[in-house]
């Protein structure tokens, strides 16, 4: 049996082997059609924070479209 210890340097190191893609989004209010630029090194890890924040209605949650 692996120790806890051991399972969490697996998913650590599992995590550091990942291939992230990184890149620029925009978001863009629908009342005034003002727009904010951002960049991450990790897009699949902003898609997956505003889909959280609207699945749990979150103030100020945007609409996020699948990319």
């Amino acid at each position: 049996m692996t120790s806890e210890k051991e399972t969490r340097k697996e998913k650590i190191n599992a995590y550091k082997q990942m291939k992230h893609r990184a890149g620029v989004y925009r978001f863009i209010s629908q009342e005034t059609g003002v727009y904010a630029l951002a960049a991450s090194m990790d897009l699949k890890g902003i898609q997956n924070k505003y889909a959280f924040a609207k699945k749990n209605e979150y103030a100020g949650c945007v609409a996020v479209d699948d990319c």
